[in-house]
């Protein structure tokens, strides 16, 4: 029987400045064992018991140092099956905004990053399942709709 599980999220990072949102964007490093040298937002596995929320402010800390002003659950899970292990991971999605004059410290798992555009962070990604959430990052929680008051989390 095919396993379902839940212990990797995805955040997205964003910044607003006159005006403009940005997107946090990061190369993984090209000795980095799973998808080495991909541009990817925040990816990371849940340790222990620690909830989706948790995992996923303890990620940004860890591959970023930046510490979210605002955070929100954003309506939207990403999949993907996983041969090795027979099992369809559901992946959880938030969106985190950072202060736009906070300084970004990677972790060794990536070597660059940059601050772009929702549309050229959404081309850089290499799974749809990442382009797509980033869309609905933009349109409901940068954008002002209805998920965005419904959907924040109080830090």
């Amino acid at each position: 029987m095919t396993q379902v599980l839940s212990r990797v999220v995805e955040v997205v990072v964003f910044t607003r400045t006159g005006g403009a949102a940005r997107v946090l964007v990061m190369r993984r490093a090209p000795d980095e064992p799973l998808n080495p040298g991909i541009w990817q937002i925040i990816t990371g596995t849940l340790e222990g018991e620690e909830t989706a929320v948790e995992g996923a402010l303890r990620e940004v800390g860890e591959e970023t140092g930046l510490k979210p002003l605002r955070m929100w659950s954003v309506p939207y899970v990403n999949s993907f099956f996983d041969r090795k292990r027979n099992a369809v991971h559901m992946i959880p999605w938030f969106a985190v905004e950072a202060d736009p004059a906070a300084k970004v410290r990677l972790s060794e798992e990536h070597v660059e990053f940059q601050w772009t555009s929702f549309d050229r962070a959404a081309s850089l990604m290499a799974w749809p399942g990442q382009r797509h959430g980033i869309g609905i990052v933009m349109e409901e929680i940068v954008g002002g709709g209805p998920a965005a008051s419904l959907t924040e989390i109080p830090l």
